[in-house]
């Protein structure tokens, strides 16, 4: 989780997936070995220019959208950009209403929201 913005997260983001994504081989295994590899960078800060609160990067062709790999998968959630308000939905946003230090009369109904899921 990344409380404060140390800049350069793009960069950063891909220098480590990298390192994860290359850990994976040693020297003369075979590519198709290599597996997926996803981050996910929790965010208390805005870092993307939308209001989305959960963004997914893939690899794809720009025109077609047609994907070149699978293997790299980049999350950002971005806890400054969660509604005023409470989800009743469920789901992700619960999760990160709790690691955004909801107060805690708030809690019973993220519960029951859960529990309907």
């Amino acid at each position: 989780m990344q409380l404060f913005n140390k800049y350069d997260i793009e960069k950063r983001t891909l220098f480590y997936w990298s390192r994860r994504y290359g850990a994976q081989l040693s020297e003369g295994d075979p590519y198709q070995t290599l597996k997926k590899c996803a981050t996910i960078h929790i965010l208390n800060y805005s870092a993307l220019p939308n209001q989305q609160v959960h963004n997914v990067f893939h690899l794809r062709e720009d025109r077609s959208a047609i994907t070149l790999i699978d293997d790299l998968e980049i999350h950002f959630l971005e806890l400054s950009k969660l509604s005023d308000t409470l989800p009743n939905d469920g789901g992700l946003e619960n999760g990160l209403w709790f690691l955004n230090g909801i107060e805690l009369e708030h809690w019973e109904a993220l519960k029951k929201s859960l529990e309907t899921c």
